[in-house]
């Protein structure tokens, strides 16, 4: 296994700015570019660029490798870094996050996920760099992520700062050890300006979905947490006498299984997987519903976005679901794992369509006060607090 190295930023930041900003390291692990990626891109192009300095780091398993979310921030204007590790927590890539910060001039180490806050709180550690952890929740969803998210939780009680996308995932921080002065609630945000109402009947037509026809939109990776499987046999007991059409946008393990079980309800004419997408707004601008159908969540990116899209929602009430959706004034919660529940709330949208307009309005409307422009400046917050007290590793050139 060859040692683990960094690779330079392949977009320099052009904007020659003072020395006197701090730079941020943005480390996140995934091959996808999801919520967290999402969030991590919404927040840096948004910052103060004479305070704060974004570099958006993430790991590559060999030279030449391709990671989404850092060919989106190169689309962004966003300067990139990828550090070399061929296993999922090679102890060697640390030493190689270890030298990019040190020459990268890092201030100051943003984690999201388990492989990044468990080596960004190493390398952070032998260079002498804060690091804020932001925690959306853990998922469980195999033994060996069960490892490793035990280590995470001990590795955010070791954090400057633990961001907790939810008030849900503050409690679940505190019953993990996390002390609570470390401890600050982010919600995740929302591009109004990219996510907003549109006409969605292009890719309804492509679809061939006839105009009475209901199209039950779900976005997010195929895994056993997300809970897909329920939103199928709910649509099984909806279809008749309901004409609908079952969408699904994004990829993973559990596709064949599911796939499976919509065959088995006799469903694969009204049933399309779209597969993984760079572009969701098409999307959630052809659904009349949109569905989280999941067994766990923090605050997930994908329920901000269907809002702010003017789209009626049922969720699932996991996490920070029902901290937005409230007592089903901006969307209808449901219990986790429960078909039969989760059909009524479909059946209530599908055969009430003033009800579901006035609901679709008023998460638009609750969607609006939940963007960057305000995350962003309560973050700028913290690291500059963070900063004070621990003072950055380094300052950059």
């Amino acid at each position: 296994m060859p040692t683990a190295s960094p690779a330079r930023a392949r977009n320099e930041d052009p904007t020659g700015l003072r020395d006197t900003a701090a730079r941020v390291a943005y480390l996140v692990a995934t091959r996808s570019h999801g919520g967290p990626e999402r969030q991590i891109l919404g927040v840096a192009t948004r910052h103060e660029r004479s305070r704060f300095r974004p570099l958006i780091v993430s790991f590559v398993s060999y030279h030449g490798e391709r990671r989404p979310v850092l060919d989106e921030a190169n689309r962004a204007g966003l300067p990139t870094a990828a550090v070399r590790m061929t296993a999922t927590l090679d102890p060697r890539g640390v030493s190689g996050l270890a030298r990019m910060l040190r020459q990268e001039a890092i201030s100051l180490v943003a984690t999201y996920g388990y492989k990044a806050d468990i080596l960004g709180l190493m390398a952070g550690r032998l260079v002498g760099v804060p690091v804020v952890a932001t925690c959306g929740g853990w998922t469980g969803h195999t033994r060996l992520v069960c490892l490793y998210e035990a280590l995470d939780k001990l590795a955010l009680r070791l954090a400057d700062r633990v961001i907790a996308v939810s008030e849900a995932t503050r409690s679940a921080l505190l019953q993990s050890g996390v002390d609570p002065r470390r401890i600050a609630v982010v919600p995740n945000a929302v591009d109004g300006e990219r996510f907003r109402p549109g006409d969605g009947s292009r890719l309804r037509a492509e679809l061939g979905v006839a105009p009475d026809t209901a199209v039950i939109v779900s976005v997010g990776r195929l895994s056993r947490e997300k809970g897909h499987r329920y939103l199928i046999d709910a649509a099984a007991q909806l279809r008749s006498p309901q004409r609908i059409h079952l969408l699904f946008v994004g990829d993973g393990p559990e596709k064949p299984a599911l796939e499976r079980l919509v065959a088995s309800h006799d469903m694969t004419a009204m049933t399309t997987f779209a597969g993984w997408r760079t572009d969701v707004v098409p999307f959630y601008r052809a659904a009349d519903i949109v569905v989280l159908p999941s067994l766990t969540e923090g605050l997930p990116v994908a329920l901000l976005e269907a809002m702010a899209c003017g789209k009626p929602v049922v969720a699932s009430d996991v996490g920070g679901v029902a901290e937005v959706l409230g007592a089903s004034a901006y969307g209808l919660v449901v219990p986790p794992a429960n078909p039969s529940a989760l059909t009524n709330a479909l059946a209530c949208l599908v055969e009430r369509r003033h009800f579901a307009h006035a609901l679709a309005e008023r998460a638009r409307e609750r969607a609006t006060q939940m963007t960057f422009d305000t995350s962003v400046r309560l973050l700028e917050h913290l690291y500059a607090d963070v900063l004070r007290v621990r003072g950055p590793g380094r300052r950059h050139r």
